[in-house]
């Protein structure tokens, strides 16, 4: 850039015209026109390289490009696009297989709370059952009850029954007298 404050009038105008076919070719190139696709056996040997190593380091690339007839700006920019198709795909792969467990997970979730939801009311139900039986049973122990404590009472004068030693048998006290023994 110095370099051209520096020149003439003359040689500046040289210079604009030779960089107008370099400006005319840039434009060709963006156009895509131009575009200048590799060859069958080109691609095949950057695709065996690319396998074997996904960076090429400039060593090799400069003795691939020498070998392909291709600039090593070329090839560094076939394996950078290169890299960067392999990437999305292995990322649409890794996509594919998320996707899939996720829905099979999905899948297995849904399965479980339905049957989750199954055995809740299930649940519900058998509490229901339980509740009822129980308030069966309540209202059949009041009148059990009422029946046990009847038995029981007749058991405790039962007992008063069966025992001759006790002087409330008849309610009398224990005289000298005894029925028998009274006249009418």
């Amino acid at each position: 850039m110095m370099e051209r404050r520096d020149l003439s009038a003359e040689d500046a105008e040289e210079a604009e015209v030779d960089d107008e076919p370099r400006r005319q070719q840039k434009k060709k190139k963006k156009s895509g026109k131009n575009k200048r696709r590799f060859s069958d056996e080109q691609v095949r040997s950057l695709e065996m390289m690319f396998e074997s190593e996904t960076k090429i380091d400039p060593r090799n690339k400069v003795q691939v490009a020498a070998e392909l007839g291709l600039q090593p700006r070329q090839v560094a920019i076939w394996f950078q696009n290169k890299r960067a198709r392999w990437k999305t795909k292995e990322i649409e792969k890794n996509y594919t297989a998320l996707r899939a467990n996720y829905e099979s997970l999905k899948a297995r979730f849904l399965i479980t709370e339905k049957e989750k939801e199954s055995l809740h009311a299930q649940l519900q139900e058998l509490h229901n059952q339980l509740q009822k039986t129980q308030e069966g049973r309540s209202d059949g122990k009041k009148e059990e009850e009422e029946k046990t404590r009847g038995v029981s009472y007749l058991r405790q004068e039962e007992h008063q029954w069966r025992s001759f030693n006790s002087a409330s048998l008849f309610h009398e006290p224990s005289s000298g007298s005894h029925w028998w023994d009274s006249e009418t």
